[in-house]
């Protein structure tokens, strides 16, 4: 991204040394020192003659001279463009949490171009020296990215996943003035084989702590950008905060709240914040998160107790009917509790579904192993 996710660079090229002779003499401009030099091997360097000698180094050294003054006044600063940066430009910091807000243009393999959209995101980055990491964020889809920083510029990959579909991604990005914006672009296909071509902008919001004065919607982004790292407490602590802070009652809040707990371990609480999602939450998509994580509440605090595995059954359809069967891992976890429940054939067939929809998942040997343990339970 220019942004992802810019640091106006100087653009100075490298100056020419000017130099004239006459009779012998030359007259140079060292670049590196600053400093006019004259070097004499002809009758005009006579030491011995310093008035002569000055009558004919001086048109030399008027031309240097305007030379240098014209250049002097004629650099400027300009912003930097898109992949561009002084060779001697210090390592621009991407840490941090951003803000990403995506322009996105989408194109199908029979190059019709679908709807364009804007979505908003949040990505965590982790630098040391030129090396960044993270996760990203964007829309539905989550994933991680790493890349390599040069001068202001970032250059990166990521790959996310939004439901079943698997999207692999690069571009670049680069750091305003500030050090507080970016700006760039990202391209790349997902499993379906539709493009996505993208602009973006991203805005640090913060480096990675919790500091007086944030505002609502900036510490709910480090929670959301915490649970992505893995930093379960941390998020809790921010979804809590910036309960406090809104105004009012907030979906995004509420669904992070329920992830995190549901991650931690801590169902009950996860079951209740759940459940206040699905009361705010707008259109089906967010009604199926919200079911989803319910779902994943019951399974947790009661997970071999047919009446809560029942109403996990319950959630885990709803998720996955409200998403038009788009959420695979609900489908995945739905198979589970109909083994559980010794329905054997019903989970088997579930979970053949969520691999065909999603081959190359990283917890496919486990599926794999499940199907086959049920079938082996079934011949016996």
């Amino acid at each position: 991204m220019r942004h992802f996710f810019f640091l106006p660079g100087v653009q100075t090229g490298n100056a020419q040394c000017a130099s004239q002779s006459s009779g012998g003499g030359e007259v140079s401009l060292d670049e590196n020192a600053g400093r006019v030099s004259a070097e004499n091997d002809g009758p005009i360097g006579n030491r011995h003659n310093p008035e002569q000698t000055l009558r004919a180094r001086s048109p030399a050294l008027a031309v240097v001279l305007g030379t240098l003054l014209l250049w002097i006044l004629t650099v400027q600063e300009e912003p930097a463009k898109p992949g561009e940066q002084s060779s001697a430009a210090p390592i621009a910091d991407f840490s941090g949490t951003w803000r990403i807000t995506t322009n996105l243009r989408r194109t199908l393999p029979s190059g019709e171009s679908l709807p364009s959209g804007q979505f908003l995101g949040v990505s965590r980055r982790t630098q040391i020296g030129a090396e960044v990491t993270g996760t990203v964020y964007l829309g539905t889809s989550m994933g991680r990215l790493s890349g390599h920083v040069e001068g202001r510029t970032f250059r990166f990959e990521s790959r996310t996943r939004g439901g079943a579909c698997l999207s692999e991604l690069h571009g670049e990005t680069t750091l305003s003035v500030s050090g507080n914006q970016t700006n760039g672009t990202f391209t790349g296909t997902d499993c379906n084989g539709v493009l996505h071509e993208a602009t973006t902008v991203g805005i640090r919001i913060s480096t990675g702590r919790l500091r007086r004065g944030m505002s609502y919607i900036e510490v709910l982004e480090e929670g959301e950008a915490q649970f992505l790292a893995g930093e379960n407490q941390n998020a809790i602590k921010s979804f809590r905060r910036a309960l406090k802070k809104a105004d009012g009652p907030s979906y995004r809040i509420q669904i992070g709240l329920a992830r995190s707990y549901n991650v931690a371990g801590s169902f009950k609480d996860g079951k209740a914040a759940a459940q206040d999602a699905f009361e705010i939450a707008v259109g089906p998509q967010e009604a199926s998160e919200a079911y989803f994580e319910l779902g994943i509440a019951l399974l947790g605090r009661n997970s071999d107790r047919p009446g809560p595995l029942a109403d996990a059954e319950e959630a885990f359809r709803q998720a996955l009917d409200l998403s038009g069967g788009t959420l695979n891992k609900a489908r995945y976890l739905l198979g589970q509790v109909l083994l559980k429940l010794e329905r054997n054939p019903e989970g088997v067939a579930l979970l053949e579904d969520f691999l065909r929809a999603d081959p190359d998942s990283p917890i496919a040997p486990r599926v794999e192993a499940l199907i086959q343990s049920a079938k082996n339970e079934r011949k016996q």
